[in-house]
């Protein structure tokens, strides 16, 4: 297939390997041409301009709306974008180019293609050529005739659709990103919804998109929509348009959200129930790769009836990681911590939990680095130690999540995103300070701790937000009381350009604090090719291309360099945690990276990445002020263990050494 990138208009060549200038038959009149030059224009706007000197005799040149006899267009990989012609006589050659020009339908053109001009060689091979494209023109120079059609690569638009507010009514919307500036125009299609829609999903794929209904809120068209619900629509492949609902499945009390699986097999809707009964947290459907239609394979995550808030997927597909609210009233258990569960991977039903940590005070958002070594979790206020935006390890084998480090961001951050690449997590707040509730954080890729790269101001302040990172990694977008703010991403200092706001677009179902919604950016995403999820394990990927061998997958002949170099390396170092018990004390590392000190923060911890393959040596020393002699005892993995001052920590994957003080009894 050709690249996704590209539009062209293809010249399809003779096969008939005559070099006589004879002409076609039912192409319309034709207009002699002779040495000096001239052109040659049809009624819908097709032209040839032969230059002077191109032609040594006068030639009856001819171009009309005709493919009679030309070369059958391949099956995939091109789609047309108007009429074809027929530029005679064929074979007819130019000491100097011709220039054509041929007239293309615009709105036939995704937002990220990019014209250019592919010509027919001896044997059926094609060769780009340049072209451009002025208005609804496409424009090149050719040496010969043949047939020619308006086309481009098969791809799918960049968009974001989101719900938006008509008078009373409610209404999903699609908006084209311009390729260039991240910017959003007018909306190009709407459709109904039913009552309480609150959230807007898409399929890796861009063939589906998935809107939640819950139980109240702001009524919709779709009158046929049933409250506590989910429904799919289809996407337009070329123009990104949105129609439907073409089904709707029930879920449970207080739908919020809806999560597609990295394998594109599953979709997963969060009900956040908050009173009464809440069983069902988590709705699980099954997809139809043709039609887009759900069905329904039950319900999962019931943990002592603490509502469910959010669910995010390990890359594998193989853990789900959910997190708990507390309930108002009833059970105490599971409420404020993120759990993580087994996936299922024939019905996609949730197993577990396997592992439970802390969070924040009601957690709100979660979200997962592409390489599957770190998670985070925001929550709406502290909890105790932790504050409201945390960092957890992931253990590739298990899923167990290992809380590492808070961050405090005050002001309720209730969405979190990170860059298709790594590189960066986008966390958004619904309260304002210090005139800022979007923050920018650096992600180191082997540990996945966090530095503050830049904050700034959604154009509409406090209220309830949303971040989106879209998947090309170009572009980041955010809502703010009734508008979404484009912004275009500086990747070398983390900074975001904002462009011009668009609106109204609507928020959740309430207005107050922790009322979740969302939207959705589409585009090519580098896990996710020709319907394949990449970085997916060997047990959910897709039939139609297995995982390289390179990445422990069954290998394929048919996986090209391009989509190769699009997985996501094995990082060239690992993590390293260390710790004191409740003596605390010191520890410096050599090479240097540790260096530890516990006085005022006893069993707290610190971490720092090591080259894989690294020996790094510890030392540790009691606090500076303490005045007893101390026994040593260190313990962890990679080799960590002892009773001396100094122990050595081999670095094949993410480590951790803790280092226990006791006073030595007087002897």
């Amino acid at each position: 297939m050709l690249s996704r990138a590209l539009l062209f208009l293809v010249v399809l060549a003779s096969c008939g390997g005559s070099h006589a200038p004879t002409p076609d038959s039912g192409t319309g009149s034709a207009t002699g041409i002779g040495p000096e030059g001239g052109t040659v224009t049809e009624p819908y706007g097709g032209q040839i301009v032969v230059p002077p000197g191109a032609l040594s005799t006068t030639v009856a040149i001819g171009i009309a709306r005709d493919l009679t006899d030309a070369p059958a267009l391949a099956a995939t990989g091109i789609d047309t974008a108007g009429a074809g012609y027929v530029l005679t006589p064929h074979g007819t050659a130019f000491a100097t180019p011709a220039t054509i020009q041929i007239p293309f339908d615009a709105d036939r053109i995704p937002s990220d293609a990019t014209p250019v001009l592919y010509k027919a060689e001896p044997g059926g091979t094609f060769a780009a050529i340049d072209s451009t494209v002025s208005g609804t023109m496409l424009t090149a120079t050719i040496s010969d005739f043949s047939w020619v059609i308006p086309g481009y690569a098969e791809t799918s638009p960049r968009m974001v659709y989101a719900l938006v507010s008509t008078t009373s009514v409610r209404e999903v919307a699609s908006f084209k990103i311009d390729k260039a500036t991240g910017a959003l125009g007018m909306a190009t299609s709407t459709a109904a919804v039913g009552t309480g829609a609150s959230s807007v999903t898409v399929h890796p794929s861009r063939r589906f998109a998935y809107v939640v209904n819950g139980n109240n809120g702001v009524p919709g068209g779709a009158t046929n929509v049933p409250v506590n619900s989910i429904s799919v629509y289809a996407l337009d492949p070329v123009t990104g348009a949105i129609a439907g609902p073409i089904d709707t499945q029930p879920a449970n009390a207080n739908p919020i959200s809806a999560v597609v699986h990295p394998s594109g097999k599953f979709v997963y809707v969060v009900n956040e129930q908050r009173f009464g009964t809440t069983t069902g947290n988590i709705s699980v459907y099954a997809v139809d790769p043709t039609t887009g239609h759900l069905t329904p394979k039950g319900t999962s995550a019931d943990l002592g009836g603490a509502p469910a808030t959010a669910i995010a997927f390990a890359p594998s597909g193989k853990f789900a990681f959910v997190t708990y609210m507390p309930a108002p009233t009833g059970s105490t258990t599971f409420f404020d911590t993120v759990n993580t569960f087994s996936v299922d991977p024939t019905t996609g039903l949730l197993t577990g939990a396997i592992s439970t940590a802390l969070t924040g005070d009601n957690p709100w958002a979660v979200a997962v680095t592409p390489n599957g070594k770190a998670a985070y979790v925001a929550s709406l206020g502290t909890q105790g130690s932790v504050n409201d935006l945390t960092r957890y390890s992931i253990d590739a084998t298990s899923g167990n999540l290992t809380r590492r480090d808070s961050i405090y961001l005050g002001g309720e951050p209730a969405s979190l995103a990170v860059d298709s690449e790594g590189r960066f997590l986008y966390a958004a707040r619904q309260q304002v300070d210090n005139n800022q509730n979007l923050f920018v954080f650096a992600i180191d890729s082997a540990s996945g701790s966090l530095t503050p790269s830049s904050n700034l101001l959604t154009s509409n302040g406090s209220g309830p937000i949303a971040v989106v990172a879209e998947p090309q990694g170009h572009f980041v977008y955010a809502t703010g009381n009734g508008a979404i703010v484009p912004y275009t991403l500086d990747a070398t200092g983390g900074i975001l350009v904002p462009g011009t706001p668009i609106g109204p677009i609507a928020t959740g179902a309430g207005v107050g604090v922790g009322d979740p919604f969302s939207f959705a950016a589409s585009g090519t995403s580098p896990v996710w090719i020709n319907g394949c999820s990449f970085l997916g394990d060997d047990v959910f990927v897709t039939g139609q291309c297995p995982l390289p061998t390179a990445i422990g997958g069954t290998g394929n002949s048919n996986t090209t360099s391009t989509q190769v170099d699009m997985i996501h390396s094995q990082s060239a170092t690992h993590q390293l945690d260390v710790s004191t018990g409740v003596w605390g004390g010191t520890i410096t590392s050599t090479p240097a990276g540790i260096d530890y000190n516990s006085d005022g923060n006893p069993q707290a911890f610190v971490s720092a990445s090591f080259a894989t393959g690294a020996t790094v040596q510890l030392c540790g020393a009691p606090p500076a002020s303490a005045t007893q002699v101390y026994d040593f005892k260190w313990t962890g993995s990679g080799g960590c263990s002892g009773t001396a001052m100094c122990t050595s920590v081999a670095m094949t994957a993410d480590e951790s050494c803790h280092l226990e003080l006791t006073v030595r009894p007087p002897s």
